[in-house]
């Protein structure tokens, strides 16, 4: 619960800064760009976090980074103000039934758990990369150990042909996943 306050402080009092800016220019492709400016302010700084944390963590790894700024992408059309935010936290936390639930706060929930698939098909048809694409598609899940049909079915970058290799990439996709998710987690 604690977490959640210092989330919702932070939120209060975000700010993205001249050298932000440039960082994303440095990063991200116009329309990416446009898609972040439209996540509200709180999400935009959140997302500068991660991203500045994955890379101390890992330099060369600019798909991470590039999933680190724009994981989120899926809340710009939501309802998910810090307020409905954390209302919607405390009504999964209380197990409230959704039928008594207001519609707004309907709504928030939903796209608190349905913004990694939706942000993933928005960078999908803005052309972004693959990797990108499945990062912020799964980056509340626990891909660990698991095989999905996206993995069976899509076209990565550098992947190769034979049950081998595309497990040696399933590994690395997991193991940078988790590196996003446990960032994620903290900020």
């Amino acid at each position: 619960m604690i977490y959640r306050i210092k989330q919702f402080y932070r939120g209060l009092f975000a700010k993205v800064s001249p050298e932000d800016r440039q960082f994303l220019k440095n990063h991200l492709s116009d329309q990416e760009i446009q898609l972040f400016y439209r996540l509200r302010i709180g999400e935009q700084r959140h997302c500068l976090n991660i991203a500045y944390d994955c890379l101390s963590i890992d330099k060369n790894n600019p798909a991470l980074l590039k999933a680190a700024l724009l994981h989120d992408v899926g809340k710009v059309k939501s309802n998910l103000t810090l307020i409905n935010k954390a209302l919607a936290v405390v009504s999964e936390k209380l197990n409230l039934p959704k039928k008594v639930m207001p519609k707004f706060l309907k709504k928030a929930l939903y796209f608190k758990t349905h913004h990694p698939k939706i942000g993933a098909e928005m960078l999908k048809e803005i052309g972004t990369e693959t990797a990108v694409v499945l990062l912020t598609r799964y980056h509340h899940e626990d891909l660990a150990g698991k095989l999905t049909t996206d993995f069976q079915t899509e076209e990565y970058p550098g992947r190769e042909r034979g049950k081998n290799r595309e497990m040696g990439f399933q590994q690395d996709f997991i193991k940078t996943l988790q590196i996003l998710q446990k960032i994620d987690k903290k900020n």
